[in-house]
């Protein structure tokens, strides 16, 4: 696969964080069609923010700044699945149209948070070996 030039960086960092400050501004005026809690949306906003902030700050060659941006957009990625696999209330998921029930949602989506949840445990104290 070819490397990416500059610009492409550039105008994907900047796509994808346009995309999360559109999806905050939607959690914010409280456009229908979020049938999440707005903290959850406001985690979806932040990780789309988050993932496109660490693309430009890798190609301004902000290396270290990009990872602690990386955490966090890790942190927003185990907090959805944590809402879905662990949250109050029923769910249902559904996958190449077969939909899956409460349980199957909840064990997917909540075994997703976990393994997460180490990853970004596992960049963190990289992190921290790096900077000792």
């Amino acid at each position: 696969m070819p490397d990416t030039t500059p610009r492409q960086q550039l105008w994907s960092g900047l796509a994808v964080s346009a995309i999360g400050v559109w999806l905050g501004y939607t959690v914010w005026s409280g456009m229908p069609g979020w049938r999440v809690p707005p903290l959850v949306g406001y985690a979806v906003a932040g990780s789309f923010l988050a993932a496109g902030l660490s693309l430009l700050l890798q190609r301004a060659g902000r290396l270290r700044a990009a990872t602690v941006v990386i955490f966090l957009f890790i942190g927003g990625l185990v907090a959805i699945g944590g809402w879905i696999g662990f949250g109050a209330g029923e769910r249902s998921c559904t996958a190449n149209g077969f939909l899956m029930g409460e349980m199957g949602c909840r064990v997917v989506f909540g075994g997703g948070a976990v393994v997460t949840a180490v990853i970004a445990i596992l960049v963190f104290r990289s992190r921290l070996k790096k900077a000792a």
